[in-house]
């Protein structure tokens, strides 16, 4: 799976996607609320960077008959991550373990769907 990168400059709401034959993985990242107190600490720390904490979360869509339908079962979140700091490497790097993690889960899910109909 190649997944798109989030570049240097993240802001809320950026995504990163992939496309493995009939899947479409979307990496999102928002706004933290649950962020672990030690991260945010940390961001604070340093008022030189503009830096934020985010959840990434990863959705999955399977298209049938041209159509996107959601898997809403294989979504995944990670929680705590600084965006900003100084480079977003770490953000590409979980977000394409994330979405492989809910590709899998997706794929699992729809053989088992196939193999029941």
């Amino acid at each position: 799976m190649q997944l798109t990168t989030f570049r240097n400059d993240v802001m809320l709401g950026d995504s990163v996607q992939a496309t493995v034959g009939a899947y479409t993985v979307k990496v999102s990242a928002r706004l933290d609320f649950e962020a672990p107190t030690d991260e945010m600490l940390r961001v604070m720390a340093t008022p030189d960077r503009f830096s934020f904490i985010v959840q990434l979360e990863a959705e999955v869509w399977i298209s049938v008959n041209g159509y996107q339908i959601r898997v809403p079962e294989a979504r995944e979140i990670r929680h705590g991550m600084i965006v900003n700091d100084p480079s977003n490497q770490h953000l590409d790097e979980a977000a394409t373990v994330l979405a492989q993690s809910a590709l899998s889960k997706a794929m699992h899910m729809a053989g088992s769907n196939a193999e029941a109909a």
